[in-house]
């Protein structure tokens, strides 16, 4: 079984605007982020579906992995909270079990994803579906 993983930022406007930064160049949340969703799909062989963005800091991204060992990437993913939440914000994320016959083109948005992905942002938790 298959995961499509969706993060976003919590808030990222009003963030923006209260820490005085642009929302079009990277800031240390959006800077953090981005380094962090690389490294975590390298250490994952997991494929980046959208969001990440070097040029403008990474607000919300899709991950898919094929194999995943689902316990470990919620550990990774509660460390990316963690330092977020100590730099003044939130992180939402959402999981979503899919079968791995999907075709590539359906996986962006995948309904699914955005259901738990919205499910993290009111239950302020990573969320499995």
């Amino acid at each position: 079984m298959a995961v499509i993983i969706a993060v976003d930022l919590d808030k990222f406007s009003e963030m923006t605007k209260k820490m005085g930064w642009t929302e079009y160049s990277p800031n240390p949340v959006t800077r953090y982020l981005t380094h962090a969703i690389s490294a975590f799909a390298e250490k994952h062989h997991a494929p980046i579906l959208c969001g990440l963005d070097f040029e403008r800091g990474t607000e919300e991204a899709q991950i898919y992995c094929s194999d995943p060992d689902v316990d470990e990437i919620i550990a990774d993913l509660e460390v990316m909270r963690e330092e977020i939440r100590k730099m003044g914000t939130t992180l939402s994320c959402g999981i979503a079990h899919i079968t791995p016959d999907i075709p590539a083109k359906s996986l962006i948005d995948f309904p699914l994803a955005k259901k738990a992905l919205k499910k993290s942002k009111r239950e302020k938790k990573i969320i499995l579906l």
